[in-house]
């Protein structure tokens, strides 16, 4: 369960939370969806997790470097095959989840053979760089 406080899963590295912290977690809070609401509506039980939490002794740690780049490939290469078969053609283009990335993340991205890269930012596109296609906004006109 990584977790991505701030970017999406391509811009950073994971959080990976403490086992023994999920499992406490776990066998505290109701994993049924209405018994688990009325545990959140109960001020004790909130107290209950918090100290819970901050008495444990991690709460996790970030992923390595490495398991970071074979997380990126394999994000890549998952999307390069749903996309290639949905397609019916080899894809030679990727749009950044919410238009952010790492250097890393494109750095896989060439490697698989990605060749065009689409973010979100408003942007005048140059032409021979397409390692950060943006986006233009067009209008809703009818006299052009």
């Amino acid at each position: 369960m990584p977790g991505f406080s701030a970017l999406p899963e391509l811009a950073n590295r994971a959080f990976i939370p403490s086992p023994s912290l999920i499992e406490a977690i776990t066998a505290l809070v109701p994993q049924d969806d209405a018994e688990a609401r009325d545990f959140f509506t109960s001020p004790s039980s909130v107290d209950k997790l918090k100290v819970l939490v901050e008495s444990h002794g991690s709460l996790g740690d970030y992923e390595s470097q490495e398991k970071q780049s074979r997380r990126f490939r394999a994000v890549v290469k998952s999307c390069q095959e749903v996309l290639s078969r949905e397609l019916g053609h080899k894809v030679r283009s990727f749009c950044w989840p919410w238009g952010v990335f790492c250097e890393e993340a494109r750095k896989e991205c060439l490697a698989a053979g990605f060749e065009a890269f689409y973010t979100t930012q408003l942007d005048v596109n140059l032409p021979g760089e397409p390692l950060a296609v943006g986006r233009f906004k067009v209008k809703n006109r009818t006299d052009s």
